[in-house]
């Protein structure tokens, strides 16, 4: 039996991305991703941001270096 491929959802910003969010942890599941809260334990981590103030910005980099590490 093969194992499902794992994803964590970082969702950073408004509500919006919240919903957007939610709507791909739909689609993964469906299509046989395993979601899991801990981006340490995905085989791939998916970061839903937004960069139109200069802030969100800067976190959305931050965001994007500390998964990568």
């Amino acid at each position: 039996m093969k194992h499902p491929q794992t994803v964590a959802i970082v969702t950073l910003g408004c509500a919006r991305n919240e919903v957007d969010s939610e709507e791909l942890a739909g689609r993964l599941t469906a299509a046989g991703w395993e979601l899991v809260d801990d981006p340490g334990d995905a085989s791939a981590v998916l970061v839903n941001t937004c960069g139109f103030v200069e802030v969100a910005k800067k976190d959305s980099i931050d965001a994007v270096l500390a998964v990568a590490d």
